[in-house]
């Protein structure tokens, strides 16, 4: 949960213009995951009770440690401010 409100919070501090290290990464990620959640292929997938839910859950796992190390460093930052 910690990496997950850090990375909120990070593309906060980015779009605020805070926090000036640019994870383009991440930014990336975000958007891949967003659309892969919105398309088609993947709502046909939700309808299947089970297979839906750990489809997405694998992704979402995915995604966090995709962007994992862009957080590390946005929280090291935040805390020494």
């Amino acid at each position: 949960m910690k990496h997950l409100k850090g990375f909120f919070r990070m593309m906060g501090a980015l779009l605020g213009g805070r926090y000036k290290k640019a994870p383009w990464r991440s930014g990336l990620m975000l958007v891949v995951f967003v659309i892969y959640l919105l398309l088609p292929a993947d709502l046909i997938a939700d309808i299947l009770p089970i297979v839906g839910l750990v489809d997405d859950a694998a992704v979402f796992g995915f995604f966090l440690g995709a962007v994992k190390k862009d957080v590390d460093s946005f929280l090291e930052w935040e805390e020494r401010k």
